[in-house]
């Protein structure tokens, strides 16, 4: 009990730290560090704006990555953002849900299943990413678009539900 405390604490006070840092190229290169105190691993090069929360230590970020304000990280399950990921304002990537309970509480047990988002992909302002879901390299998530199932490489994808838009040039 003593420990799961702990874990919750800290999950706390690095997200409050982080919070309250300036939003400047210092802090940016700062918040990974504090996000590495969870168990995280943060790459070189990553930058991270502010405002964000980071749910635990099971989140594994590549190289140059740069995600901006107010973000949601939800490590139940894990979370593997490849090299050269961009990640907009807002984004939501969520690896809980709940299994369907009885008619008294539909939500039921908690579940978890991994997020991974491939290199140099780009996932726009306020998407979600729902559980269990891969996006291949090079792909575009539009801003809003909600992704319930697997995205291939190089495409675009949009909407809610996401839906494939077009194949973009190698």
């Amino acid at each position: 009990m003593i420990r799961r405390t702990f874990g919750k604490f800290m999950v706390q006070f690095v997200n409050v730290i982080g919070a309250l840092l300036p939003d400047d190229p210092v802090s940016c290169r700062l918040r990974p560090r504090l996000i590495g105190i969870l168990g995280a691993s943060i790459a070189s090069g990553v930058r991270i704006r502010g405002g964000g929360r980071f749910e635990g230590g099971r989140i594994s970020v590549g190289e140059r990555c740069f995600i901006n304000r107010g973000c949601y990280f939800d490590a139940t399950g894990s979370i593997r953002l490849g090299r050269d990921v961009t990640v907009g304002h807002g984004v939501a990537l969520v690896t809980a849900s709940h299994a369907v309970g009885g008619p008294h509480a539909r939500a039921g047990e908690v579940t978890a299943r991994d997020v991974t988002v491939g290199d140099g992909v780009w996932i726009g302002a306020n998407a979600i990413i729902l559980p269990g879901v891969t996006i291949g390299a090079g792909s575009i998530i539009a801003a809003g678009a909600v992704v319930t199932r697997d995205v291939p490489g190089n495409v675009l994808v949009a909407g809610n539900p996401a839906v494939f838009k077009k194949e973009l040039a190698l």
